[in-house]
């Protein structure tokens, strides 16, 4: 009788000429020739002693991972520890223009002798500042599962919490009877910090603003406070993550500076009128800025802002706003100086019927000292430019503020939207409603003499 063996072996499926098993069959024969197999008798294991290793990077031993602050439960900076982001490093020693390195991607990822890569297996134990325990995560396999349970247990609110996740990994059990290798510890520290810049924000894009010289509120001209508030009409501020909730002016940082900051290029000077011919020049640039409790600054918001003369005159129309008389044609040459109406300003100095009334060739019934009846009319007033009393305006209604009275008429509606015949000047625009009429039109028919009836006294 004869004895005999035979051993196969079986390798790695992942390290290449790697033996993790051998296989052996025995057999028995007779002389007689009877043979006797038994086949894969015996399985002889290569056992694993050799525990994974697990890399995380970037190293945190005296830097932290930076968990961006945030109130937005729905936001794309929620931390989510997932390999491939980009996050940044916060750097305790420092200072404010180096304490934080941007760019940097997160990389997660174990390694097996036998097994290969095994960062599936890979199990999260997140833990505070104090080493307590808050969460477990136990494998790596679904992304969005590790993604929503990191995030949930992390509190993005309350800025320099410290959290700490540690990292194992096992590797693959060649037998359920073998308990798998798990690898050292290792450690990923974090810290809350707010890094993004507020916005500003406009509801109403203008890009100059106007303010009136003698403005006294909204703003107040003289109080340079008031006008860098004004500059802030339409815009309003927004934090990142919806951190800072309180972005109105007049909020401070912790520090006691201002979180809205307005500076003027030229300084502002309270009340002057600027620049000094209107459409000369843009004004003053103000250049407008927005800072959080976490001293993150806004990109620059540019408008400009002009100073002066923007209040129009005031037209005071004398008299009811609707006067019935007849038409009158009887001349009346003997209206010289005074008697002229409101001979205030001189527009012709040839035409005296010009200077007191603005119209000439019978063109129009208002104000024609030809005629023993005169609409009482509307007079201007302007407190800023126009009609000062230190020039020789009157001021009939006594209030203090000069008057002008010189009215000329204009032939189409335009020309009043243009003041076409110069500043400082009643423009009056006037017709019939009916028949398509115009006054000339009516006084040659009354001096036809063929029209109505006749009256005597």
């Amino acid at each position: 009788m004869s004895f005999a063996s035979t051993i196969t072996t079986i390798q790695s499926s992942v390290i290449p000429n790697e033996i993790i098993q051998y296989r052996v069959s025995y057999s028995v024969s007779q002389s007689s020739g009877e043979v006797s197999n038994l086949s894969n008798a015996r399985d002889l294991y290569i056992i694993d002693t050799e525990k994974p290793t697990v890399f995380a990077e970037p190293d945190t031993t005296s830097k932290k991972v930076v968990i961006e602050a945030s109130r937005d439960p729905s936001s794309s900076d929620r931390y989510t520890d997932l390999a491939g982001s980009l996050v940044k490093l916060y750097d305790p020693a420092g200072d404010a223009n180096s304490s934080y390195l941007s760019g940097q991607t997160l990389i997660l990822r174990a390694v097996d002798k036998v097994d290969g890569i095994v960062t599936d297996r890979i199990k999260r134990v997140i833990k505070d500042s104090t080493g307590t325990e808050l969460g477990t995560i136990h494998d790596n396999s679904d992304t969005n599962t590790v993604a929503e349970a990191v995030a949930s247990t992390i509190d993005a609110t309350v800025l320099d919490t410290e959290y700490l996740i540690e990292y194992t990994a096992t590797d693959l059990s060649i037998d359920p009877s073998i308990p798998p290798n798990t690898s050292d510890i290792v450690t990923r520290r974090l810290i809350v910090k707010d890094t993004k810049a507020p916005s500003i924000v406009f509801s109403d894009f203008n890009s100059t603003l106007t303010v009136d010289y003698k403005s006294t509120v909204n703003p107040n001209v003289m109080d340079e406070s008031s006008v860098a508030e004004y500059m802030l009409t339409g815009l309003s501020g927004e934090d990142a993550n919806n951190f800072d909730q309180n972005l109105q002016f007049g909020a401070t940082r912790p520090n006691g500076n201002p979180k809205w900051s307005v500076t003027f290029d030229p300084p502002f000077v309270p009340g002057a009128i600027y620049p000094e011919e209107r459409d000369v020049g843009l004004g003053y640039k103000a250049t407008i800025y927005l800072t959080d409790d976490s001293g993150n600054q806004s990109d620059g918001f540019v408008r400009y802002l002009k100073v002066g003369d923007y209040q129009p005159p005031v037209i005071t129309m004398i008299g009811n706003s609707e006067i019935h008389d007849f038409l009158r044609f009887v001349q009346n040459p003997g209206l010289v100086g005074n008697q002229l109406p409101f001979a205030d300003q001189t527009a012709s100095s040839t035409n005296v019927e010009v200077n007191s009334t603005g119209f000439a060739q019978g063109e129009h019934r208002l104000l024609r000292s030809y005629y023993d009846f005169v609409d009482p009319g509307v007079y201007a007033e302007d407190d800023n430019a126009f009609f000062d009393l230190k020039d020789g305006y009157p001021d009939l209604d006594g209030d203090g503020i000069g008057e002008g009275h010189l009215i000329v008429r204009v032939g189409d509606r335009a020309s009043m939207d243009e003041c076409s015949e110069g500043a400082g000047k009643i423009h009056l625009f006037s017709w019939f409603e009916k028949h398509n009429y115009t006054m000339k039109d009516w006084q040659d028919l009354m001096q036809a003499d063929n029209y109505g009836y006749n009256t005597q006294l």
